[in-house]
Order: structure tokens, then C-alpha cells, then sequence
């Protein structure tokens, strides 16, 4: 990958998330690692399946739990901890909360001060006088703890074997409609991110005992179909508005809205500027298990979006381009 490639991508999901990610591993050894598993949660994922209770000793600061009024109902959410190597425990909390609530509970938890760390959910950090709600924050959601360097933002660096340069492709000289093409990927219609550069990430020999079938391009047995994830943190809430049956309380289950068109993905990704003015749109793009798509017309939502089950999809790439 050539270093303007490079730059623009950690620039763009600096941009994002809000998190300073400085650049690969061996480039910044003091910053945090991510690798696929953090990646994959604090950008597409938004449910763990099961949790670990930590446990910290008491201190002397003084705690204070907000209040919960008897008819006030009540969800379980996890904390992913990655000031204590990313151990996870659960907290109850209420919808109407702010986020200077929800940690003042992390606080009766672990001790840990909010001064300490920001809140992260799909990638973005939660400000603390802005009600959960707002971020639609649901039951068994993960939220990540992502820890302040003094005067800032700890910095963030991604682990080198995350990506895969090999596999990136340049689309953003290429139309797919205008010029007649059509392909398929797991026996559904791949809708290619024309128009931006995909930066691929090293999933090979990295799920099913190393078997990547699922990863395939010939639409044989086993194949998963393709799928994009948009990257602003609301935009399920304005599916629902455009179709989903109200009252439904997350039929499917806890998951992952994608849709296998690119363009409606990007309907949903809002513009994100970094501290040099460059504006950039970011999707990701994920394989889905084809027989465990759960298809959202089917609850009077709209045709083109899928509702997964976090374990049945996975990304392996992140679409990009630079709007200015």
C-alpha cells in the first residue's frame, strides 16, 4: 500500500470515530493494538454473547450510583474494559440515562474515573451530557472503554497483520451501471463499491479452521454474499422510519442491519471531516452467510436491507473516498 493510501485511510477513520488512529503497530508500538476481533466489534458488531464479570477492589473515591425509580424499566448492556485488557462485564442500566450516568455506574463498578476514558459505541464516542437514547444504545449492546492520554485521546494503531494491500482494489474510476456489468458473490447480486478505494482487511485462513470458501468468487456451495454496513451510528433508526412494522421491539433479535446495495449503505454513512478539513464517506463491506439472511421486507421494512446475526457476518473491507 502506498503511504498516501495509507494516510488517507487511518486519517478517514480517524475522522469517524473520533479515536486517533496513528497507523500500523510496528510504526507506534506504545499505542493501543487493534486487531480483527476489537475491528470487527467496535465497528460492525454491537452485541457480545456472553460476558465476564470484573471485578475491582474497592478505593476511596466516593461513589455515586444514580437513582432508579421502582416503574423505571431497566437493560442489561456490556462494558469492554481496554484499560484492563479488554475484559468485559455487564451493567444495568436505563434508556432516559446520559452517558455521565452510565459511567458514573462503570464507576461504582470498577473504580474507574470517566476522566480516565471516553465511551465508544459502533465506533464513535459518546458525549457525556447526550441521553443513550440518542445513540440507540439497546439491550445487550457492547460498549467499549477507550482510554485518554493526558491532554487527549489514548492513540490507537492498527495491528500490521489487520490488513491486506494485496487485496486492495482502486473503483473509483469504475461504472458498474453504466457500462452493463453485473456479478454475483454467494448467489446474490454484488453491488460493487464503485467510485472508492477498498482498503481489504487480512481475513484469509482466519475463520472455519481456514476454510475460505465462504470468501469466494465463483458462487459455490458455501459461498457468503456480500453486504455494506453505513457508518453513521443512527441510521437504523431511519429504517425503521421507512418501513419496519413499529411495535416489533427488534424482531429479529439483537444484530446487524447491512444491505446489499452499496449506495443505499452510503445513504446512511454521513460525511466525516478530519482536523485538516478533508471530508471524507466511509462503508464497510462484509461477507453475509447467505441461508441466515434475515430479509427486512419480510417485516415490512424496505427490500434492500438485511438484519444479521453478528456471527454470520463479517467484514473484510473498508470503502473510502475523499469528497474534496
Amino acid at each position: 500500500m502506498s503511504a498516501n493510501r495509507q494516510t488517507m485511510l487511518f486519517k478517514a477513520l480517524s475522522a469517524l470515530t473520533g479515536l486517533k488512529i496513528v497507523g500500523l503497530c510496528s510504526q507506534h508500538p506504545e499505542a493501543q493494538k487493534i486487531d480483527l476481533e476489537m475491528f470487527t466489534n467496535l465497528f460492525v458488531n454491537n452485541n457480545i454473547e456472553e460476558a465476564v464479570e470484573l471485578f475491582v477492589e474497592n478505593n476511596n473515591r466516593e461513589r455515586i450510583v444514580p437513582e432508579i425509580h421502582p416503574n423505571e424499566p431497566t437493560f442489561k448492556i456490556y462494558i469492554n474494559n481496554s484499560l484492563a485488557s479488554n475484559k468485559i462485564f455487564s451493567i444495568d442500566i436505563s434508556s432516559n440515562w446520559s452517558t455521565e450516568k452510565v459511567q458514573q455506574v462503570i464507576f461504582d463498578k470498577t473504580g474507574i474515573p470517566s476522566d480516565l476514558y471516553y465511551l465508544v459505541f459502533r465506533g464513535r464516542i459518546l458525549d457525556e451530557g447526550i441521553n443513550i437514547s440518542e445513540y440507540y444504545v439497546t439491550e445487550e449492546c457492547t460498549l467499549f472503554m477507550v482510554g485518554k492520554l493526558r491532554g487527549g485521546l489514548k492513540e490507537f494503531a492498527f495491528d500490521d497483520n489487520l490488513l491486506s494491500p494485496s487485496y486492495d482494489y482502486d473503483f473509483t474510476g469504475i461504472d458498474d451501471v453504466k457500462d452493463g456489468r453485473t456479478y454475483t458473490r454467494g448467489g446474490k447480486n454484488y453491488s460493487r463499491p464503485c467510485g472508492y478505494m477498498r482498503y481489504a482487511l487480512n481475513v484469509l485462513g482466519k475463520y472455519d479452521d481456514g476454510d475460505d470458501t465462504w470468501l469466494g468468487m465463483s458462487n459455490s456451495k458455501g459461498e457468503w454474499a456480500v453486504s455494506y454496513h453505513g457508518t453513521d451510528p443512527k441510521f437504523a433508526d431511519s429504517i425503521c422510519k421507512n418501513g419496519f412494522k413499529v411495535g416489533d421491539n427488534n424482531a429479529y433479535g439483537d444484530g446487524v442491519y447491512c444491505s446489499p446495495c452499496f449506495e443505499t449503505a452510503a445513504s446512511y454513512s454521513k460525511d466525516k471531516i478530519d482536523d485538516e478539513g478533508n471530508k471524507f464517506k466511509i462503508v464497510f463491506q462484509n461477507r453475509v452467510k447467505t441461508d441466515e439472511i434475515n430479509y427486512a421486507d419480510k417485516k415490512r421494512g424496505p427490500s434492500d436491507y438485511w438484519y444479521m446475526d453478528p456471527k454470520n457476518i463479517r467484514p473484510y473491507g473498508i470503502c473510502i473516498i475523499k469528497l474534496n
